[in-house]
């Protein structure tokens, strides 16, 4: 953007050119709409039990302006990848290069945030998770960093069936009264004792 500006008297004038940088005067109102933008990340801890489903979430607020580039970064551990979703551009990641196909993750442009999932938790998945969130279009350049998800996987409960075996070195005592049951059902009781003797060796 250049100013022109003429000056001089009589036959002799003369002009002086001032040339304004334009991209200041773009950036501001792009920079104010971002000024209170924060990262916030969902849930802040996770318990779970093996073989569920970890879901976190990572989303831009405090703004209404929708980017046309976001890049989220996702580690944990000795784990890391990240994940470029753009609006003119296929998306870019390289989650396989961790080789997990129990991992996933999406990148949402108008809900300017990114989902982690993770299958069929195991032990190993506990631990604490960090999101790290970069706004890459309109310019400036935004990053924030989120305060972390702290999942725990816990061992699942294992319910063992009750048993219709008598503990072991312990005598049953039948009664007088309970023989004639013991004849109708001679054949039930012959494949219990057989399992219980087998049982108790």
């Amino acid at each position: 953007m250049c100013k022109i500006t003429e000056f001089g008297g009589g036959g002799g004038g003369g002009h002086c050119s001032q040339c304004i940088n334009p991209l200041p005067v773009l950036l501001f109102p792009l920079s104010v709409a971002w000024a209170w933008a924060t990262l916030t990340q969902h849930p802040p801890a996770l318990v779970l039990e093996e073989g569920g489903i970890i879901f976190l979430s990572c989303t831009f607020n405090g703004t209404s302006q929708a980017p046309t580039s976001l890049l989220f970064r996702w580690s944990w551990k000795n784990h890391s990848f990240f994940h470029i979703w753009s609006k003119d551009d296929p998306p870019h990641s390289d989650l396989h290069a961790l080789g997990n196909e129990r991992i996933s993750s999406v990148v949402d442009l108008q809900g300017k945030s990114s989902q982690l999932e993770i299958r069929g938790a195991q032990l190993k998945d506990t631990g604490v998770y960090w999101c790290q969130g970069s706004v890459l279009s309109p310019l400036p350049i935004i990053q924030l960093q989120g305060r972390g998800s702290n999942v725990t996987v816990k061992e699942r409960n294992r319910v063992m069936a009750p048993s219709i075996c008598p503990p072991k070195n312990e005598t049953v005592l039948l009664a007088p009264s309970l023989l004639p049951s013991i004849v109708i059902f001679s054949s039930f009781w012959v494949i219990v004792i057989s399992i219980c003797l087998g049982y108790n060796r």
